[in-house]
């Protein structure tokens, strides 16, 4: 048993955390309500922004090249796949072995619901979790590899972005609206990568928030299967996630390839970006790109707005415009980068899902035989 560093009442406490199923009409019918609400307001920022510049997009527009669009799509794809290896160090080294194609799929399906429904990465998580737990991973497993690669992938993504405020202050001396939104966005992945960092090495505030977290995920896994964790007490969900964080704090190895991999990711996001810019005829040097690519972050961050559609695009582009690169090209290669990161991988997602959920009853089928044979 993990030592626990809770409160008596905690240690007292030794009822299951799922006793009681949420309630979800009310919560999903708002939650139904947000999204729709979220992408007609998307829809309606994007047709001012086309139709306002309709003739200008039309001549950019007639001039893509389409080998760099494709070399733009393929690059985002790299990019989800060094998540996908990533994640599956992470999981190999606390014992649970999956196949390449099995972790990319997840992590295609989870991040496009990320994107779908903007609620803080919880939706994306809980259907991550359950995907997971249908090929015998169980929570805790999850949620310690989804808390370490998070960590490191915000630490980075704060990295990136302090290149692009850099760039941003000495070339626009520090005014505008999009200076300001760059700077709440990177306040924003400092501060969750710090938080993430906290909750894999910090015991107390570990143990403090871990009965909650087990609650978040309850109610999160809910909404996405209607039904509660099965039987999963919150003492064995806490112990479990303490031998996977002892495990991985040992793996050193992996926590350095998780590292790079990371790096790559990121190197193949702003590739993507890159691509999107020379389908326009533009070559931007890393300053431009880490100084757009920081303002396009900061407006996704909109919760309301799926991904932050349409103000992602708006902003990227007048921050461009700023700099030099003509308006309605770079609102074409704004466009184009939606279209190749999260479109196109949108509508993969659909299909890899549809696998997901039917290879379930083999893998079922599997550990009944296995147990059996035991």
């Amino acid at each position: 048993m993990a030592r626990r560093d809770v409160g008596e009442s905690a240690l007292l406490d030794r009822r299951p955390v799922t006793q009681a199923p949420p309630r979800p009409s009310r919560r999903a019918n708002r939650s139904g309500l947000t999204l729709v609400f979220g992408i007609l307001l998307s829809a309606s920022i994007f047709g001012f922004l086309i139709f306002g510049h309709l003739k200008a997009l039309a001549r950019a527009g007639s001039q893509i090249e389409w080998g760099f669009v494709f070399l733009a799509a393929l690059a985002a794809l790299g990019s989800y796949s060094m998540v996908a290896f990533a994640f599956r160090r992470v999981l190999d080294v606390q014992g649970f072995r999956m196949s390449f194609a099995e972790v990319l799929g997840v992590v295609l399906v989870s991040s496009t619901a990320n994107y779908l429904i903007s609620s803080m990465g919880l939706s994306g998580f809980a259907l991550k979790a359950h995907l997971l737990k249908k090929r015998l991973v169980p929570y805790a497993t999850t949620v310690t590899a989804s808390v370490l690669t998070s960590a490191i992938l915000y630490s980075v993504l704060a990295l990136v972005v302090g290149q692009g405020l850099a760039f941003l202050l000495v070339h626009w001396g520090g005014t505008g609206m999009a200076w300001l939104e760059a700077a709440f966005g990177a306040a924003i992945f400092v501060s969750t990568a710090a938080m993430a960092s906290l909750l894999f090495y910090g015991r107390k505030l570990r143990s403090r928030l871990t009965r909650a977290l087990f609650r978040g995920i309850d109610r999160a896994f809910f909404a996405v299967s209607r039904s509660s964790i099965p039987q999963e007490e919150f003492e064995d969900f806490e112990r479990q996630l303490e031998e996977g964080l002892d495990r991985v704090r040992r793996a050193k190895g992996a926590l350095a390839a998780t590292v790079v991999y990371t790096c790559f990711d990121w190197a193949l996001v702003l590739l993507t970006l890159y691509f999107a810019f020379r389908a326009v005829g533009q070559s931007l040097g890393v300053g431009y790109l880490s100084a757009g690519f920081t303002v396009g972050q900061a407006m996704s961050l909109i919760p309301i707005l799926p991904a932050g559609l349409g103000a992602m695009e708006g902003s990227m582009a007048m921050v461009f415009d700023r700099l030099g690169i003509d308006f309605s090209a770079a609102l074409i290669a704004a466009i184009v980068y939606r279209v190749a990161f999260y479109v196109l991988p949108g509508l993969i997602s659909v299909f890899v899902l549809w696998g997901l959920k039917v290879s379930e009853p083999d893998i079922a089928l599997s550990s009944e035989r296995e147990a059996a044979g035991n």
